[in-house]
């Protein structure tokens, strides 16, 4: 998931992503849970997680894809975009600090079209 993602400035409605490690799919069936990162250009940090927010889900495990229903209008401005992007993955077996960053070395772009 190394990609840039354009939306409509003021979207509640959700943005689907597909998590991938070097282009190969990012299977979530045995993963207890995922938190999206997200930082606009002001440095506001936004932070969810699938455990206690319905703004985060995981829609086909298998096939690693999420998604991300911003929970207010205010999320996504024109004027704090372009916003970067990265998931932690954290497993079912082993620690529960245990977690995986996706993209690993790089974050997603989100450009943000003038709602006019």
């Amino acid at each position: 998931m190394s990609e840039s993602i354009k939306i409509r400035e003021g979207i509640t409605s959700s943005i689907e992503m597909q998590l991938l490690s070097d282009g190969v799919v990012i299977d979530l069936t045995n993963c207890d849970h995922i938190e999206m990162k997200m930082m606009d250009t002001k440095g506001k940090v936004y932070s969810y997680s699938s455990l206690d927010s319905s703004a985060i889900s995981i829609v086909t495990a298998a096939s690693g894809l999420v998604d991300f229903t911003p929970p207010d209008t205010t999320i996504f401005s024109y004027a704090r975009q372009p916003y970067s992007l990265y998931w932690w993955v954290y497993p079912t077996s082993g620690d529960s600090t245990t977690k995986y960053a996706v993209p690993g070395s790089d974050v997603a772009i989100i450009k943000v079209l003038k709602d006019y």
